[in-house]
């Protein structure tokens, strides 16, 4: 049986649970293994794979730098590698697509197809009132079966390379605009604090940061932004909201386990009903 392995970098969970569900799906047909990328990462495990799916959120129009340093330092394949790209978003994403694929085109692999999928902001969720900043879109399910289709086509069918196209609009906008993003990304990273009232020292942004931007402390953890990608996972994850980076989100719904536990449960359910209607 051919072997794929998911590879997803996720702030809150959007990215995480997208892959988890393309892993049911795909795991009818394939042998589908996945994790979230790693510093350390032994980068000769890949050669037990035959495919590759690579996910990420998109940061300020970017690739989140956890993703981006993950394939940099990736070795060039002597044989040519086929793979899938996604990303998930808030609002926009620039050409943070094309540039993963320009960057996995230099380790010679083969990007077979790539989709955006809109889902709840890890930072919008906390900053706008209203459902809309936690929901899913409609088009979800339609995106996460076009994904599964996709790759089982590439698996059966041969390699044909479909990479995204280069946005010079975006381009522009992102000259424009990322200044703008910088200055307000660097306002509210420098906002990022841990509520001592509320915390319990219990470990669990520790756990969750895989920056090391958290270690234990005496009465709470200690926090430390140096290599923070404000990914904001910590803050959803807190269970007792003890992580915040503005005032009037402490006592906000969080993006957490539950909620993407929910979303996943009630998104498989419908593919499963689709599927089984076509």
């Amino acid at each position: 049986m051919k072997r794929i392995m998911i590879y997803y970098h996720s702030g809150a969970g959007s990215t995480k649970m997208v892959g988890e569900i393309v892993k049911v799906l795909l795991s009818k047909t394939f042998a589908v293994d996945i994790m979230r990328v790693e510093a350390d990462y032994n980068y000769r495990a890949m050669d037990d794979y035959d495919f590759f799916v690579f996910g990420f959120p998109v940061f300020g129009f970017k690739v989140s730098p956890s993703m981006s340093e993950f394939v940099d330092n990736m070795p060039e394949f002597e044989d040519p590698k086929p793979c899938y790209i996604y990303c998930t978003l808030g609002l926009a994403g620039g050409n943070a697509l094309y540039n993963l694929a320009e960057t996995l085109h230099t380790k010679n692999m083969t990007v077979t197809g790539y989709e955006k999928v809109l889902s709840p902001g890890s930072d919008a969720s906390l900053m706008f009132k209203g459902k809309w900043a936690r929901s899913l879109k409609k088009k979800t399910p339609a995106k996460i079966m076009n994904m599964v289709q996709t790759i089982n086509n590439a698996m059966k069918g041969g390699i044909t390379s479909s990479v995204p196209r280069f946005k010079y609009g975006w381009n522009i906008l992102e000259k424009l605009l990322m200044g703008i993003v910088k200055k307000e990304e660097k306002k509210m990273m420098g906002s990022l604090r841990i509520l001592t009232d509320k915390c319990t020292n219990c470990g669990m942004c520790i756990t969750t940061c895989k920056r090391g931007c958290y270690t234990k402390g005496e009465n709470h953890p200690l926090l430390d932004i140096s290599n923070c990608e404000f990914c904001l996972g910590c803050v959803h994850h807190c269970p007792y909201n003890a992580i915040t980076f503005l005032k009037d989100e402490i006592d906000k719904p969080r993006l957490n386990e539950k909620f993407f536990k929910a979303e996943k449960e009630k998104l498989l359910a419908r593919l499963v009903v689709n599927e089984g209607t076509q």
